[in-house]
């Protein structure tokens, strides 16, 4: 994580090399929301492919606003 007066940036690494796929949340057992957040609250989001797994990296930019989503709007993953 690095945070700057212009910009917040999270990158994680992931050992699976499969990209993320919105779901439906499950509000029962948990999981399930975290890709939709991080797309709707990210100014923009990245993924990129290694030997052994991705990387995902996220940046917010202060006063990002992301327009509110339809109801029951598919989200899609953005990619690099």
């Amino acid at each position: 994580m690095t945070c700057r007066r212009e910009s917040l940036v999270v990158e994680v690494y992931d050992s699976s090399s499969s990209r993320p796929v919105p779901r439906c949340g499950d509000s029962e057992n948990g999981g399930g929301f975290g890709w939709g957040i991080v797309e709707r609250l990210a100014s923009s989001v990245t993924v990129r492919s290694h030997t052994v797994g991705k990387s995902v990296r996220a940046v917010w930019h202060p006063g990002h606003v992301q327009a509110p989503a339809e109801p029951h709007a598919q989200s899609h993953a953005r990619a690099a």
